[in-house]
């Protein structure tokens, strides 16, 4: 499961399904995953741009 925030400077994008690693996880343990993206990165330097770029190419087979 994908989850989006809103902050203050941006977004955080956290997978909430990855199962923990380690010898002593239990199988069921979940050890969610973030990513900050700042409204910089995304808008002015155009990691937003990319993305979209990158699953249009997805979405017709060519990568």
């Amino acid at each position: 499961m994908l989850s989006i925030g809103s902050r203050t400077k941006g977004y955080e994008i956290t997978n909430w399904s990855r199962y923990g690693s380690g010898e002593d996880v239990v199988p069921e343990y979940y050890e969610p995953t973030s990513l900050s993206l700042d409204y910089e990165l995304l808008y002015e330097y155009g990691l937003l741009d990319l993305w979209k770029t990158l699953g249009e190419k997805y979405e017709r087979g060519e990568m």
